[in-house]
């Protein structure tokens, strides 16, 4: 979520962030900051999914 502090993160449940963003913003740009290894942690692989909604709904 750190990663994220660029946007406005407007909550989160158990391992998803629930982000606010100009419509255009891809998918895949907040994906890829998610899937950004911690300098704390070389060697951590980390994988993200997303979608947009105009509402928030549980997947």
């Amino acid at each position: 979520m750190h990663n994220l502090r660029n946007y406005f993160l407007c909550g989160h449940v158990h391992d998803e962030a629930i982000v606010e963003c100009k419509e255009w913003t891809a998918v895949e740009e907040i994906t890829g900051i998610m899937e950004r290894t911690p300098d704390w942690m070389p060697g951590l692989l980390l994988r993200a999914d997303g979608y947009e909604t105009r509402c928030y709904r549980k997947m």
